[in-house]
């Protein structure tokens, strides 16, 4: 299991425990959590990491990527981008 898969499974049995369901990490609306949380999830998927069992954090990613701040900070959002991921592919 790679330090990806150990990191979200951790998380996801984290939010799995919380006291209250929330739309988001630990409240109803984004916060630092879902900002750190978004771009971890696109290198995962980026390195072809199985997300199926992460069904909370991907629904948290999903509500995330509905929000306009969210949708403008995309790397496909930027001026500079020139269609390749950082890693040059």
């Amino acid at each position: 299991m790679n330090w990806t898969q150990i990191t979200l499974s951790a998380l996801e049995k984290s939010l799995e425990n919380r006291p209250t369901d929330t739309e988001f990490c630990y409240t109803d609306f984004p916060t630092f959590a879902e900002i750190a949380l978004v771009p971890q999830i696109a290198n995962a998927r980026r390195f072809k990491c199985d997300l199926s069992a992460f069904p909370l954090l991907r629904d948290i990613e999903a509500r995330c990527k509905m929000l306009p701040a969210f949708a403008k900070a995309r790397s496909e959002q930027q001026i500079d981008y020139n269609g390749k991921t950082s890693l040059g592919k």
